[in-house]
């Protein structure tokens, strides 16, 4: 992945709407693209959007609630394909970013997903705890005594 901001922020279906709505689901490298992509979405009414260096090089409003577009189909189209060019232009790897993203997020389906409550285990029903440490019952945790 480059070391540029690829921030893709997207609000798609109704367990991710539940999930996103609580804030935005970022990623990048620069807390300033980040800032910047945000804040772009809060004024264009939520969708995806792609920044680098400080200027949009993609984007797919989404302003009817943040999940729906109000433009002709084929515009849509060719806004959605033009998130996914920028993102692999910035370095994604993988298929659909964006779907891949908004499934991160979905809760309902197993096993880890990120939530606004943290990451949960799906398949436990339970939140991950985020420290950092040595699995008790390994020989680190047996050599401290």
């Amino acid at each position: 992945m480059s070391t540029k901001a690829f921030p893709p922020v997207a609000a798609l279906g109704d367990a991710i709407a539940v999930a996103l709505l609580c804030g935005w689901l970022a990623i990048g490298m620069s807390d300033n693209d980040l800032a910047f992509a945000v804040t772009h979405l809060a004024q264009i009414g939520g969708g995806i959007v792609v920044v680098d260096d400080g200027r949009v090089v993609a984007e797919c409003p989404l302003p009817v609630a943040g999940l729906l577009s109000d433009a002709p189909l084929a515009t849509v189209i060719e806004q959605s394909l033009a998130t996914n060019e920028a993102a692999h232009g910035l370095g994604w790897t993988g298929a659909t970013p964006f779907l891949t993203l908004a499934f991160l997020a979905l809760s309902v389906i197993p096993s880890l997903k990120i939530t606004d409550r943290g990451l949960v285990d799906v398949d436990r029903f339970e939140i991950v705890p985020l420290t950092a440490g040595t699995p008790q019952g390994s020989r680190a945790a047996d050599r401290r005594g």
